[in-house]
């Protein structure tokens, strides 16, 4: 028979698993319950986002929203969580990004940016979209979404339309790209 202690103990080391797993996954990038595709085969719609101010994740959960009302399965995750393997079995992948400082990615993207926007291999198969927030009042204007843009086309994949630039989260040009999103 156990002591209340060692009992106590075994609860509390399984709660301490339990986080550290939630942890892992959250500082991955990977989201616990969104858009989990109930087929067995995934979604056909991986959003992803990098975001410093919270900007780019507001609009991505926004494309999400208007991609599964238009009958999609999506999952959402950050640009750090998506890994070279899903992008290279995704379908579709849609980008929502801002550029932060001197024209870099936002923390939860730039381990993406140095680890896929420069590979060899060829993504044909993959059919993207990127939506780039920016201010024009900078020099490095949507610079990351740019160079998002151009590093997927150089990898061979296709994009669904032009890169999208929203200048300080301009209405009518998100309205656009809502437009476009149905088209999908």
């Amino acid at each position: 028979m156990t002591s209340p202690l060692l009992q106590t103990l075994g609860i509390l080391l399984g709660y301490a698993i339990f986080c550290a797993h939630i942890w892992r996954r959250h500082r991955a990038g990977v989201s616990e319950t969104e858009g989990v595709a109930t087929s067995g085969r995934g979604p056909d719609c991986l959003v992803c986002y990098a975001s410093q101010n919270g900007a780019a994740e507001r609009h991505a959960r926004g494309t999400a929203d208007t991609l599964r009302a238009n009958g999609h399965s999506v999952r959402l995750l950050t640009a750090n969580g998506l890994r070279e393997r899903q992008l290279q079995r995704a379908q579709r992948v849609i980008f929502v990004v801002s550029t932060y400082g001197q024209g870099e990615p936002p923390d939860n993207g730039a381990v993406f940016a140095r680890r896929s926007l420069h590979r060899a291999e060829d993504l044909p198969g993959l059919r993207f979209a990127v939506l780039a927030l920016g201010d024009k009042r900078y020099s490095a204007y949507c610079a990351f979404g740019h160079a998002l843009y151009d590093g997927l086309k150089a990898r061979k994949a296709v994009p669904e339309f032009a890169l999208v630039c929203v200048d300080r989260e301009d209405p009518d040009a998100l309205a656009g790209w809502e437009d476009l999103l149905t088209c999908l």
